[in-house]
C-alpha cells in the first residue's frame, strides 16, 4: 500500500513539473507574440548580424566584379551579390580552410583528431585561396550594427 502511494505521488509530482514547464513555454511564446506582433519581420532568436534588407543594401554598394571578404555572414550577402560580385570566407573558398583545419588538428586531442579526419576524409587540400581583397572595408563597405551605427 505504501509503495502504491509513493508511486502515485511521484506521478503527480512529475505531472506538476511537466505542467509548469509547458506552461512556461506557452507564456514565453505568448509574450513574444504580444510584444512583437504578427507577422514577424524576423525570428525572435537569430544569429544574423543584419536584416535581409540591410544585407541587400550592403550588397548594392559592392562594386561590380569585386571580391570581398565575408563580414561573418555570407549567405544572404552572397545571395544579393548574385553574379555581380563574390563574397568569400572559408565556407566559399576552400583554399582558406586548409590552414585553419591543420591548425585545429594540431591543437586537438586524439578523439577530436579522429572526428576531424572522418569529417574531412574527402577534403581536397590542393585548393589555393581565391584572389581578391579579404577586408570588406577595402572596397568601401562600412560595417554597420543592426541599428545602423558604423562599427570600427
Amino acid at each position: 500500500m505504501l509503495l502504491t502511494l509513493t508511486v502515485a505521488r511521484a506521478r503527480v509530482d512529475d505531472f506538476a513539473v511537466l505542467a509548469v514547464a509547458y506552461g512556461a513555454i506557452v507564456a514565453v511564446t505568448a509574450g513574444t507574440v504580444l510584444n512583437d506582433g504578427l507577422p514577424r519581420e524576423r525570428s525572435p532568436l537569430g544569429s544574423n548580424w543584419a536584416s535581409p534588407a540591410q544585407y541587400e543594401r550592403i550588397a548594392a554598394r559592392i562594386p561590380d566584379g569585386a571580391t570581398v571578404a565575408s563580414p561573418g555572414e555570407i549567405g544572404t550577402l552572397a545571395y544579393y551579390c548574385a553574379d555581380r560580385c563574390r563574397v568569400l570566407d572559408w565556407f566559399a573558398d576552400r583554399g582558406q580552410l586548409e590552414p585553419m583545419l591543420r591548425e585545429r588538428e594540431t591543437a586537438a586531442g586524439s578523439l577530436l583528431r579522429t572526428v576531424l579526419a572522418l569529417n574531412y576524409a574527402r577534403f581536397d587540400p590542393g585548393a589555393t585561396p581565391a584572389d581578391g581583397p579579404r577586408d570588406p572595408d577595402r572596397v568601401g563597405i562600412a560595417r554597420q550594427s543592426l541599428d545602423g551605427r558604423i562599427l570600427g
